[in-house]
């Protein structure tokens, strides 16, 4: 059968329309009816069935007479657009400490930073995507952000580059004489070219790349103040020296540190005393310093419903704070109980080592009631809730980024998202609800608190309130504005 030959003038309107797309693959077919269409001819791989299918998209047609008449694209009038409202306003609020300085301090692009760190704190996500979810949040129409995935990732880079200026915002965060929590924690990476990445074990004890993040904790407000990244290598010990030579030095006597007892070096003591810096540090039961045994307990405070008795005396390092709780004892001599059946023990060593179950000591250049030196030393559980927070809400248990200026400028941003996530907590622990309902519960039920715009008068209201968002709102109503 001849194949069917399209009229000259539609054949030449069919070679112009070629040579104006060379790089489409463009197809003239002609119909039953006999009418003429063009289509553009594209090619998928299937990885699936490893075979090559052919794709045709109708472009437009060419009349009798050789007029090319492209396809109509018909665009369905939007009446109106809705924005997640109550969500990123909180977020946002919250950020405005930050959002001041970083405005005082004349930073570039300081509103990317706030938008980037508004939707880490709705829900972590890829650089790639950031730009579409903020185009959904109302705060993006009070905000001029550019959330491009190439302008964040130099954005981040920026930020670690200029790490000296973001330890002047650390120290304006720090309440005057006051402690701060500090603790190190490592971050797994899949880079294999980030210079910071090292092998080593994790809690898990898994072998792997990783890097250490270290977070310093305000004793006062209960909020972060201050983080860095180091080699996954590096010791604790040595993360705090260099932590103190980057704060600027007129402001280092006002502050102390409360350490786990992996920061126990007297060395370090030593320097933190010629600084006037104080410091308050549990020790090991081996230590030297340790001498319970010797010791004669002077009284004991209610600490959880439970009786906590406590014992002091002075040191070469300050004053040694014992304490000694009932119930501890009891989970620690079990756990040496289970090692003499295991084998690992003998009853011997039992007897030697239950002397000190339940009995743990701190060292410290402060002078003050026992009670408070506990409380402070319990505080450390907010660094432990924070880093949990940093590996399974904020996004931050495993980093991609190759470089480390872009890896210190993450963690920057998680860190400002844990300021907020951490905001939001102590309010729910000032109505009695820490216990009930999750950060991350709070910024869902007020997602679904939405702002809707008409699209040709402009017109904005909100829509139906759900009963549960409304009441997280009210928990939030000088925060959340709603007109």
């Amino acid at each position: 059968m001849t194949p069917h030959q399209p009229p000259p003038n539609i054949q030449q309107t069919y070679q112009n329309l070629k040579k104006q797309n060379p790089t489409k693959t463009l197809q003239l077919k002609h119909t039953k009816t006999n009418h003429y269409y063009i289509h553009q001819i594209t090619s998928q791989y299937n990885k699936q069935t490893k075979k090559t299918t052919k794709q045709s998209t109708h472009l437009g047609t060419i009349t009798q007479n050789g007029t090319y008449k492209p396809k109509k694209t018909t665009t369905k009038e939007t009446k109106h657009e809705i924005y997640e409202y109550a969500n990123a306003t909180l977020a946002h609020t919250l950020l405005q400490d930050i959002e001041t300085h970083l405005k005082q301090q004349n930073t570039p692009n300081y509103q990317d930073i706030i938008a980037y760190t508004i939707i880490q704190t709705l829900k972590p996500s890829p650089i790639r995507l950031l730009q579409t979810k903020w185009e959904k949040l109302y705060t993006s129409k009070t905000i001029q952000a550019n959330l491009n995935d190439k302008h964040i990732s130099t954005l981040l880079k920026d930020i670690g580059r200029n790490i000296s200026h973001y330890y002047d915002l650390f120290h304006q965060l720090q309440t005057t004489n006051n402690l701060i929590l500090y603790d190190l924690t490592t971050i797994l990476t899949y880079s294999n070219h980030l210079k910071l990445a090292e092998k080593g074990y994790n809690h898990e004890h898994q072998y792997q790349n990783q890097i250490g993040v270290i977070l310093a904790f305000d004793c006062q407000t209960h909020l972060p103040v201050g983080t860095d990244v180091f080699y996954g290598s590096m010791k604790d010990v040595t993360t705090i020296t260099d932590f103190l030579e980057r704060l600027p030095s007129v402001k280092r006597r006002n502050i102390g540190f409360v350490f786990d007892r992996g920061f126990v070096s007297f060395e370090l003591l030593k320097k933190l005393r010629e600084e006037a810096i104080s410091y308050l540090v549990p020790l090991r039961k081996n230590s030297v310093v340790f001498d319970v045994l010797s010791l004669g307990w002077e009284d004991s405070f209610m600490y959880r419903e439970r009786s906590v008795r406590w014992a002091k005396s002075s040191c070469e390092y300050g004053l040694l704070y014992v304490f000694e709780d009932p119930l501890l004892r009891g989970e620690e001599e079990s756990v040496l109980l289970k090692r003499v059946v295991k084998g690992e023990l003998s009853m011997d060593e039992f007897e030697v080592k239950r002397e000190l179950a339940g009995v743990f000591a701190l060292v410290s250049d402060l002078v003050r009631d026992p009670l408070e030196v506990y409380l402070l030393y319990k505080g450390r559980e907010e660094v432990e809730l924070a880093f949990d927070a940093l590996k399974n809400s904020v996004g931050g248990d495993c980093v991609y980024l190759r470089d480390v200026e872009s890896v210190r400028g993450f963690f920057f941003v998680c860190f400002l998202v844990l300021r907020v996530y951490f905001k939001i907590l102590r309010r729910l622990r000032e109505v009695g609800l820490s216990g009930r309902v999750l950060v991350e519960e709070v910024l869902f039920e007020l997602s679904k608190i939405e702002r809707v715009v008409e699209a040709k008068t402009g017109r904005e209201y909100y829509g139906s309130i759900h009963k549960r968002s409304r009441g997280m709102l009210e928990l939030f109503t000088k925060e959340i504005p709603m007109g």
